[in-house]
C-alpha cells in the first residue's frame, strides 16, 4: 500500500503494518513488469513441452 493509505487508516488499525508500505515508481514497476513477462514467457515454454502425444 502507498504510504498515503497507511497514515490515513492510521498505525493502530489492526493489519496495518509499516513494513507492508511501497510507494511505487517507474523503475519499480518496468522492473516487475520485466520479471513477471519473462516468468511467463518461461512458463509457456514448459506448459507446451506437456502436450498430449498423438
Amino acid at each position: 500500500m502507498l504510504s498515503r493509505t497507511y497514515q490515513l487508516m492510521g498505525a493502530d488499525y489492526p493489519g496495518n503494518r509499516a513494513e507492508d508500505v511501497k510507494n511505487l515508481s517507474l523503475s519499480w514497476m518496468i522492473g516487475f513488469m520485466f520479471v513477471a513477462s519473462f516468468l511467463g514467457l518461461f512458463s509457456l515454454v514448459m506448459l507446451r513441452k506437456l502436450e498430449p502425444e498423438k
